[in-house]
Protein backbone atom coordinates (compact mmCIF):
# COMPACT_ATOMS: atom_id res chain seq x y z
CA UNK A 1 0.00 0.00 0.00
CA UNK A 2 1.39 3.41 -0.96
CA UNK A 3 0.32 6.69 0.54
CA UNK A 4 1.51 10.12 -0.52
CA UNK A 5 0.28 13.48 -1.66
CA UNK A 6 -1.17 13.17 -5.14
CA UNK A 7 -2.34 15.39 -7.98
CA UNK A 8 -5.42 15.22 -10.13
CA UNK A 9 -5.06 13.60 -13.53
CA UNK A 10 -6.60 16.03 -16.03
CA UNK A 11 -5.28 14.45 -19.21
CA UNK A 12 -7.66 13.66 -22.04
CA UNK A 13 -10.81 14.96 -20.34
CA UNK A 14 -13.88 14.75 -22.53
CA UNK A 15 -17.50 15.28 -21.62
CA UNK A 16 -20.78 16.16 -23.23
CA UNK A 17 -22.19 19.62 -22.60
CA UNK A 18 -24.63 18.87 -19.80
CA UNK A 19 -25.13 20.85 -16.63
CA UNK A 20 -24.44 17.75 -14.53
CA UNK A 21 -21.09 17.03 -16.13
CA UNK A 22 -20.01 20.65 -15.88
CA UNK A 23 -20.90 20.55 -12.18
CA UNK A 24 -18.91 17.35 -11.71
CA UNK A 25 -15.98 18.82 -13.61
CA UNK A 26 -16.09 21.86 -11.33
CA UNK A 27 -15.95 19.58 -8.28
CA UNK A 28 -13.12 17.64 -9.89
CA UNK A 29 -11.11 20.80 -10.59
CA UNK A 30 -11.56 22.06 -7.03
CA UNK A 31 -10.63 18.71 -5.50
CA UNK A 32 -7.10 18.12 -4.36
CA UNK A 33 -6.63 14.56 -3.12
CA UNK A 34 -4.70 14.81 0.11
CA UNK A 35 -3.44 11.24 0.24
CA UNK A 36 -3.02 8.56 -2.34
CA UNK A 37 -4.03 5.02 -1.45
CA UNK A 38 -3.36 2.24 -3.91
CA UNK A 39 -3.81 -1.50 -3.38
CA UNK A 40 -4.09 -4.28 -5.95
CA UNK A 41 -5.66 -7.68 -5.40
CA UNK A 42 -6.27 -10.32 -8.09
CA UNK A 43 -9.85 -9.06 -8.56
CA UNK A 44 -9.87 -5.43 -7.39
CA UNK A 45 -7.95 -2.18 -7.22
CA UNK A 46 -8.45 0.09 -4.22
CA UNK A 47 -7.38 3.68 -4.80
CA UNK A 48 -8.04 7.32 -4.19
CA UNK A 49 -10.00 8.71 -7.16
CA UNK A 50 -8.05 11.34 -9.10
CA UNK A 51 -9.37 11.27 -12.69
CA UNK A 52 -12.46 12.87 -14.19
CA UNK A 53 -13.84 9.53 -15.52
CA UNK A 54 -13.49 8.08 -12.01
CA UNK A 55 -15.44 11.01 -10.55
CA UNK A 56 -18.25 10.49 -13.06
CA UNK A 57 -18.35 6.78 -12.35
CA UNK A 58 -18.54 7.00 -8.58
CA UNK A 59 -21.15 9.79 -8.71
CA UNK A 60 -23.14 7.53 -11.05
CA UNK A 61 -22.76 4.54 -8.68
CA UNK A 62 -23.94 6.61 -5.75
CA UNK A 63 -26.98 7.80 -7.71
CA UNK A 64 -27.90 4.31 -8.88
CA UNK A 65 -27.79 2.85 -5.38
CA UNK A 66 -29.31 5.72 -3.41
CA UNK A 67 -32.19 6.38 -5.84
CA UNK A 68 -32.71 2.84 -7.10
CA UNK A 69 -32.51 1.02 -3.78
CA UNK A 70 -33.48 3.65 -1.23
CA UNK A 71 -35.74 5.97 -3.18
CA UNK A 72 -33.59 9.03 -2.53
CA UNK A 73 -34.34 12.33 -4.25
CA UNK A 74 -31.35 13.90 -5.99
CA UNK A 75 -30.97 17.09 -7.97
CA UNK A 76 -29.55 15.18 -10.92
CA UNK A 77 -31.19 12.37 -12.87
CA UNK A 78 -27.84 10.61 -13.37
CA UNK A 79 -25.45 11.52 -10.58
CA UNK A 80 -25.37 12.03 -6.81
CA UNK A 81 -23.10 14.90 -5.78
CA UNK A 82 -23.12 17.80 -3.33
CA UNK A 83 -21.03 20.73 -2.14
CA UNK A 84 -19.00 18.55 0.23
CA UNK A 85 -17.49 16.43 -2.53
CA UNK A 86 -14.79 18.99 -3.32
CA UNK A 87 -13.56 18.72 0.29
CA UNK A 88 -13.22 14.94 0.30
CA UNK A 89 -10.87 12.21 -0.61
CA UNK A 90 -12.86 9.60 -2.54
CA UNK A 91 -11.94 5.96 -1.89
CA UNK A 92 -12.97 3.66 -4.73
CA UNK A 93 -12.80 -0.01 -5.62
CA UNK A 94 -12.36 -0.87 -9.30
CA UNK A 95 -13.35 -4.24 -10.72
CA UNK A 96 -10.27 -5.26 -12.72
CA UNK A 97 -12.33 -7.34 -15.13
CA UNK A 98 -14.16 -4.34 -16.60
CA UNK A 99 -12.64 -1.21 -14.99
CA UNK A 100 -15.99 -0.31 -13.42
CA UNK A 101 -16.20 1.22 -9.95
CA UNK A 102 -18.01 -1.17 -7.62
CA UNK A 103 -17.25 0.21 -4.15
CA UNK A 104 -17.00 3.65 -2.61
CA UNK A 105 -16.48 5.73 0.55
CA UNK A 106 -15.86 9.45 0.88
CA UNK A 107 -13.66 10.78 3.65
CA UNK A 108 -13.30 14.26 5.19
CA UNK A 109 -10.67 14.90 7.85
CA UNK A 110 -10.41 17.94 10.09
CA UNK A 111 -6.71 17.93 9.18
CA UNK A 112 -7.84 19.47 5.88
CA UNK A 113 -11.38 20.77 6.47
CA UNK A 114 -13.47 22.35 9.20
CA UNK A 115 -16.75 21.50 7.44
CA UNK A 116 -18.46 18.12 7.54
CA UNK A 117 -21.52 16.63 5.84
CA UNK A 118 -22.92 15.59 9.23
CA UNK A 119 -23.33 19.29 10.03
CA UNK A 120 -26.06 19.54 7.40
CA UNK A 121 -28.24 17.46 9.77
CA UNK A 122 -26.65 17.72 13.22
CA UNK A 123 -24.97 20.17 15.52
CA UNK A 124 -21.63 18.39 16.09
CA UNK A 125 -19.77 21.12 17.98
CA UNK A 126 -19.07 18.75 20.88
CA UNK A 127 -17.47 16.24 18.52
CA UNK A 128 -15.35 18.91 16.87
CA UNK A 129 -14.15 20.06 20.30
CA UNK A 130 -12.81 16.61 21.24
CA UNK A 131 -9.02 16.39 21.42
CA UNK A 132 -7.51 14.52 18.49
CA UNK A 133 -7.81 14.40 14.71
CA UNK A 134 -11.11 13.29 13.25
CA UNK A 135 -12.23 11.54 10.08
CA UNK A 136 -15.78 11.63 8.74
CA UNK A 137 -16.98 8.76 6.55
CA UNK A 138 -19.96 9.00 4.25
CA UNK A 139 -21.86 7.92 1.14
CA UNK A 140 -20.79 4.29 1.56
CA UNK A 141 -21.98 2.10 -1.29
CA UNK A 142 -21.10 -1.20 -2.96
CA UNK A 143 -22.61 -2.50 -6.19
CA UNK A 144 -24.97 -5.43 -5.62
CA UNK A 145 -22.83 -8.03 -7.40
CA UNK A 146 -19.82 -7.11 -5.27
CA UNK A 147 -21.33 -7.09 -1.79
CA UNK A 148 -18.99 -9.54 -0.18
CA UNK A 149 -16.47 -9.70 2.60
CA UNK A 150 -13.60 -8.94 0.26
CA UNK A 151 -14.86 -5.54 -0.87
CA UNK A 152 -15.93 -4.47 2.62
CA UNK A 153 -12.58 -5.54 4.05
CA UNK A 154 -10.70 -3.76 1.26
CA UNK A 155 -12.53 -0.49 1.88
CA UNK A 156 -11.79 -0.71 5.59
CA UNK A 157 -8.13 -1.42 4.96
CA UNK A 158 -8.02 1.81 3.00
CA UNK A 159 -9.87 3.70 5.72
CA UNK A 160 -7.54 2.25 8.36
CA UNK A 161 -4.42 3.32 6.47
CA UNK A 162 -5.87 6.77 5.84
CA UNK A 163 -6.76 7.24 9.52
CA UNK A 164 -3.36 6.00 10.70
CA UNK A 165 -1.51 8.24 8.25
CA UNK A 166 -3.37 11.30 9.56
CA UNK A 167 -3.06 10.16 13.18
CA UNK A 168 -6.84 10.24 13.62
CA UNK A 169 -8.35 9.54 17.03
CA UNK A 170 -12.02 9.50 16.00
CA UNK A 171 -13.97 8.20 13.00
CA UNK A 172 -17.57 9.35 12.71
CA UNK A 173 -20.39 9.56 10.20
CA UNK A 174 -24.03 8.86 9.42
CA UNK A 175 -25.57 5.41 9.10
CA UNK A 176 -28.99 5.28 7.52
CA UNK A 177 -32.07 3.28 8.43
CA UNK A 178 -34.16 3.21 5.27
CA UNK A 179 -37.66 3.80 6.64
CA UNK A 180 -40.10 6.59 7.41
CA UNK A 181 -41.30 4.77 10.55
CA UNK A 182 -40.65 6.92 13.61
CA UNK A 183 -41.71 3.97 15.78
CA UNK A 184 -39.01 1.73 14.28
CA UNK A 185 -36.32 4.44 14.52
CA UNK A 186 -37.27 5.10 18.15
CA UNK A 187 -37.22 1.42 19.06
CA UNK A 188 -33.81 1.06 17.43
CA UNK A 189 -32.32 4.01 19.29
CA UNK A 190 -33.55 2.72 22.66
CA UNK A 191 -32.27 -0.75 21.73
CA UNK A 192 -28.80 0.78 21.35
CA UNK A 193 -29.21 2.72 24.59
CA UNK A 194 -30.28 -0.36 26.52
CA UNK A 195 -27.23 -2.25 25.25
CA UNK A 196 -24.71 0.46 26.21
CA UNK A 197 -24.14 1.38 22.57
CA UNK A 198 -24.81 5.10 23.01
CA UNK A 199 -22.54 7.72 24.55
CA UNK A 200 -23.25 8.55 28.18
CA UNK A 201 -23.70 12.20 27.23
CA UNK A 202 -25.13 13.15 23.79
CA UNK A 203 -22.45 14.65 21.56
CA UNK A 204 -24.73 15.70 18.70
CA UNK A 205 -28.30 16.80 18.15
CA UNK A 206 -30.39 16.95 15.01
CA UNK A 207 -31.24 20.44 13.80
CA UNK A 208 -33.89 22.18 11.72
CA UNK A 209 -36.19 20.01 9.65
CA UNK A 210 -34.08 16.95 10.51
CA UNK A 211 -35.09 17.04 14.18
CA UNK A 212 -37.75 14.60 15.36
CA UNK A 213 -39.21 13.68 18.74
CA UNK A 214 -38.78 9.98 19.41
CA UNK A 215 -41.62 7.75 20.55
CA UNK A 216 -40.98 6.64 24.14
CA UNK A 217 -44.08 4.56 24.90
CA UNK A 218 -45.51 1.30 23.56
CA UNK A 219 -42.25 0.28 21.89
CA UNK A 220 -42.51 -3.34 22.94
CA UNK A 221 -39.39 -5.44 23.49
CA UNK A 222 -36.61 -3.42 21.83
CA UNK A 223 -34.25 -6.41 22.06
CA UNK A 224 -36.16 -7.92 19.14
CA UNK A 225 -35.16 -5.00 16.91
CA UNK A 226 -31.64 -6.26 16.21
CA UNK A 227 -32.68 -7.94 12.94
CA UNK A 228 -33.78 -4.55 11.61
CA UNK A 229 -30.42 -2.88 12.22
CA UNK A 230 -28.75 -2.13 8.85
CA UNK A 231 -25.60 -4.17 8.14
CA UNK A 232 -23.38 -1.09 7.92
CA UNK A 233 -24.56 0.11 11.33
CA UNK A 234 -24.06 -3.38 12.78
CA UNK A 235 -20.48 -3.32 11.54
CA UNK A 236 -19.81 0.07 13.13
CA UNK A 237 -21.25 -1.12 16.44
CA UNK A 238 -19.21 -4.34 16.29
CA UNK A 239 -16.09 -2.23 15.76
CA UNK A 240 -16.83 -0.35 18.98
CA UNK A 241 -18.71 2.68 17.69
CA UNK A 242 -21.28 4.49 19.82
CA UNK A 243 -24.46 6.31 18.79
CA UNK A 244 -23.87 9.92 19.85
CA UNK A 245 -27.43 11.29 19.85
CA UNK A 246 -31.01 10.84 18.69
CA UNK A 247 -31.36 10.09 14.96
CA UNK A 248 -32.23 12.70 12.35
CA UNK A 249 -34.87 12.24 9.64
CA UNK A 250 -33.67 12.92 6.10
CA UNK A 251 -36.75 13.48 3.92
CA UNK A 252 -34.80 13.56 0.66
CA UNK A 253 -33.36 10.10 1.32
CA UNK A 254 -36.45 8.84 3.19
CA UNK A 255 -34.37 7.54 6.07
CA UNK A 256 -33.38 8.06 9.67
CA UNK A 257 -29.70 8.86 10.12
CA UNK A 258 -27.85 7.64 13.19
CA UNK A 259 -24.62 9.50 13.91
CA UNK A 260 -21.94 7.07 15.09
CA UNK A 261 -18.46 7.71 16.42
CA UNK A 262 -15.57 5.28 16.82
CA UNK A 263 -12.81 6.15 19.29
CA UNK A 264 -9.74 4.39 17.88
CA UNK A 265 -8.38 4.08 21.42
CA UNK A 266 -11.36 1.87 22.18
CA UNK A 267 -11.78 -0.02 18.91
CA UNK A 268 -12.60 -3.73 19.25
CA UNK A 269 -9.50 -5.98 19.31
CA UNK A 270 -10.48 -7.89 16.16
CA UNK A 271 -11.18 -4.70 14.19
CA UNK A 272 -7.95 -3.13 15.40
CA UNK A 273 -5.95 -6.20 14.42
CA UNK A 274 -7.44 -6.31 10.91
CA UNK A 275 -7.50 -2.64 9.98
CA UNK A 276 -5.67 -0.40 12.47
CA UNK A 277 -2.56 -2.32 13.55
Amino acid sequence: MFLSETLLDTKGIQFTETDDEYAIFDIFKRSRPHLNIYVETPKYILKTANTFPEFKKFFSLRHAIFTGEYGAKTKSSRYDFDEYDALCDHLIIIDRSNDEICGYYRMISDVFSHSFYSESEFNIDKIKELYGNKLELGRACIAKDHRNGQTISLLWKGIGEYAKNLNCRYIFGLSSLSTDSLLLASAMYFHFENNDQTTAIPLARATGDYKVSLVVENLGDTNNINEEVPNLLKMYIAAGSKIVGYPAYDRDFNCFDFLTMLDLNEVSPSFKRRYFS
